[in-house]
């Protein structure tokens, strides 16, 4: 009896521990470079497109967190408890995404201090459904 006791109590312990390391940190790009006044439009478009590109993939990587969390947590209420120690509470990508918008906000700043420099969003859907519009 006391050996089972200790046997359950290890394997939670060493759960908890590998569960504290589950997710990661958030990784936000800077809003502002120092070299900002110096872009061209070029320029400016190529990394407006690129944060664009970035966005949706963060998005992806974002439902796909979702959708294991979702599962871990239905296991760990079902069938297996531990299982819920590995669940991801850390929203890593919002706060990466957000960066990204802020960043395109800027670069669309610069684009208008630009002769005949237009930037105009492909993701206009997905912004109103990152903002809970429909």
């Amino acid at each position: 009896m006391k050996s089972s006791f200790v046997k359950v109590i290890t394997a939670l312990s060493i759960s908890a521990v590998v569960g504290a390391c589950a997710g990661r940190e958030a990784r936000p790009i800077s809003v502002t470079h120092h070299m900002d006044g110096q872009l061209d439009c070029a320029s400016i478009t190529r990394e407006f497109e690129a944060n664009e590109r970035q966005i949706l993939v963060t998005l992806k990587e974002k439902d796909d967190g979702v959708a294991k969390n979702v599962v871990l947590g239905v296991t760990g209420v079902v069938l297996f408890f531990p299982a819920l120690f590995f669940m991801d509470p850390k929203s890593p990508e919002r706060v990466e995404i957000e960066a990204l918008r802020s960043r395109n906000r800027v670069l669309e700043d610069l684009s208008h201090t630009k002769k005949n420099c237009v930037m105009e969003s492909k993701l206009d859907l997905v912004y109103k459904r990152l903002d809970g519009r429909s």
